[in-house]
């Protein structure tokens, strides 16, 4: 995980989804998915940066730990089943304000929308 970290369009594609078209402010809820590519962990570190709250999704238990070492909040396996309502927990009553997936899976469209009050995706 990171090697991404590297990529400028990577980098560039997380703050558009963050910052532009999200406009994510400090105390926000931020859902991310698939942490462990490169849009994903710049995503977390922008939301941090600005002072979110960041939950975020892999198929690595290895991925979700240094996901947390680099800011997470909180994070859940999405082989995990009912891995959506523990997001949802994860989020409290505020729920989640934004919810960036780079992937576009229909997993994410299934589970985690429901919880998002205005989405990232760019």
């Amino acid at each position: 995980m990171g090697g991404g970290r590297r990529d400028p369009l990577a980098g560039l594609t997380a703050y558009r989804a963050i910052v532009t078209r999200a406009r994510v402010t400090a105390g926000e809820t931020v859902l991310v998915t698939g942490v462990g590519g490169g849009v994903a962990c710049f995503a977390l570190t922008i939301a941090k940066r600005l002072g979110a709250r960041v939950l975020v999704t892999s198929g690595s238990d290895e991925k979700l730990a240094r996901a947390r070492e680099l800011g997470a909040d909180g994070g859940v396996n999405y082989d995990t089943p009912d891995w959506g309502t523990v997001i949802v927990a994860l989020a409290g009553s505020d729920g989640v304000q934004v919810a960036i997936d780079s992937a576009g899976s229909a997993t994410f469209a299934k589970t985690a929308w429901k919880s998002s009050s205005r989405a990232g995706a760019s």
